[in-house]
């Protein structure tokens, strides 16, 4: 750089790069020629950080576009499944009241449900903030919209209050979502599924107990949060993991307590948020 500027994008080392009108021919000698090449190579390797740095950073924003479309997939593969287990052709509209009204409301939703998860693929788009939400409230609303795929007993336990905790109500409604449906999907038409919600210390835990044959340790370990593995024919195998990921951000976590021909309870656990004030609600 002109005037022995440093340039602020190459790492602090102390060098200086001066450029001045050239003196008179001097006699090359091996010392000259060292000097020359242990420069060159400094700058080159300079450069090469420099390069290798953007590719990283190019590799971490694709990995985590690559991460956000799979989650999106699998959430839209849950979306049409709803139209599907509806079976909203194999109905009588004329049979039973109210049916474009619910067919309506289905489609409305389900829109809504698209365009969020379509929004969170924007390269430009803003991080998302993690907001303060009752999971109590989040969890009586869920259950109040969510259609199990099969008839089955729905049991709700809760203290009341369990206080707020931080994460995005989607995030915890897409949690709750495929917890549920995996419990339905692995229990008998008629089973109990219980899922109860309760403060424990700082922490908010949330458990989906269902009555199914219940997984191997091994199973748990090494398979059940490796993505793109699916027991399902028509499944993505990004269910479990996607679960985890999304209540880890808000800095909890998901355990797994099964043993085999006994069922399994799926804990969610979130730390809560002592900054705001508990609230009882009521349903």
């Amino acid at each position: 750089m002109a005037g022995g500027a440093a340039d602020a994008s190459w790492p602090a080392a102390g060098i200086h790069i001066v450029v001045r009108a050239p003196g008179p021919p001097t006699r090359s000698t091996g010392r000259i020629f060292d000097l020359l090449r242990i420069a060159s190579r400094q700058v080159a390797s300079y450069l090469a950080e420099e390069q290798s740095a953007q590719a990283l950073i190019e590799a971490q924003k694709m990995q985590d576009y690559s991460q956000r479309f799979a989650f999106v997939v699998h959430d839209i593969k849950n979306l049409v499944s709803q139209f599907v287990d509806d079976g909203f052709e194999r109905r009588a509209p004329c049979r039973r009241p109210g049916f474009q009204r619910d067919v309506l409301e289905t489609v409305r939703h389900s829109v809504a449900s698209m365009n969020k998860l379509l929004a969170q693929l924007r390269a430009n788009r803003a991080a998302e903030a993690a907001e303060s939400v009752d999971p109590l409230l989040v969890v009586r609303e869920f259950l109040q919209a969510w259609k199990p795929r099969k008839p089955v007993d729905i049991r709700f336990g809760a203290d009341d209050p369990v206080g707020k905790v931080r994460i995005g109500r989607d995030q915890l409604e897409s949690a709750l979502r495929h917890l549920m449906d995996n419990a339905v999907d692995v229990s008998s038409p008629g089973t109990k599924i219980a899922i109860e919600v309760r403060q424990a210390s700082d922490k908010v835990v949330i458990d989906v107990r269902d009555a199914g044959a219940g997984m191997q340790a091994d199973f748990i370990a090494n398979h059940l949060f490796r993505p793109f593995r699916s027991t399902k024919s028509e499944g993505y195998g990004i269910g479990a993991y996607q679960t985890r990921e999304l209540v880890r951000a808000a800095r909890g976590d998901l355990l797994v307590l099964s043993q085999p021909g006994k069922g399994t309870t799926m804990r969610i656990i979130l730390p809560r948020n002592h900054h705001f004030r508990q609230t009882t609600v009521r349903c």
